[in-house]
């Protein structure tokens, strides 16, 4: 059975089988210097909201030469706060609209529908389903996947494998791969499964093409 990718970036996604972009943050010391005044007279200091403390971590990502570092904080963050499960789902389900029986993202496709995950350690599992983006978010951010792969959409639910004797494909996508790794006679910047800004041009251009 063919799968194919989808690979989360903070900024934007794509298809391909490059793991996520992780991002090292760096970690900013500071110094009181002086006595420290009474607690009566110190003034008062808000505590940074949920929002603020994310757009500190986005704002420290730093990227060496080597490549991206891998971050567990910052893909934790990307599930919770910017992964976009709602456009996702109206994709995948092909009901962006919604009609008078099903919401938007939703329905029968939606809950045959397969995805298997890649984990930490290149731990693979597969026949994962839900019926809405409430339901992916709650997979999402409980695996934490470093890579996803879409598959075909059954005949009934990819849970129920084991159950149903005629348990089968009905329907998938036609997937066209590209690898950057195609374009390493060219590129000067990254070679292999290494990505940087300058290489997202070859793939702008590949999906005009």
């Amino acid at each position: 059975l063919r799968f194919f990718t989808f690979c989360t970036w903070p900024t934007h996604s794509h298809y391909g089988h490059t793991r996520p972009l992780s991002l090292r943050s760096r970690r900013v010391a500071s110094r009181a210097r002086g006595t420290s005044s009474p607690a009566s007279e110190r003034p008062h200091r808000r505590r940074p909201s949920a929002t603020r403390s994310a757009a500190a971590m986005v704002a420290a990502m730093e990227v060496s030469d080597d490549g991206p570092a891998f971050d567990e904080d910052l893909l934790r963050l990307y599930y919770a706060r910017l992964f976009p499960y709602e456009p996702m789902c109206r994709w995948l389900a092909y009901q962006p609209h919604g009609d008078g029986k099903c919401p938007p993202g939703t329905g029968s496709v939606m809950n045959r529908r397969e995805l298997s995950l890649t984990l930490a350690d290149d731990v693979y599992i597969r026949y994962q389903c839900f019926p809405d983006a409430a339901g992916m978010k709650a997979l999402m951010t409980k695996r934490q996947p470093h890579k996803i792969d879409i598959g075909a959409v059954f005949n009934t639910s990819p849970r129920d494998h084991l159950t149903v004797k005629n348990f089968r494909p009905e329907q998938r996508e036609l997937v066209f791969d590209i690898d950057l790794s195609d374009y390493d006679d060219v590129r000067t910047c990254c070679q292999g499964a290494r990505v940087c800004g300058k290489c997202w041009h070859y793939m702008n251009a590949a999906v005009k093409v």
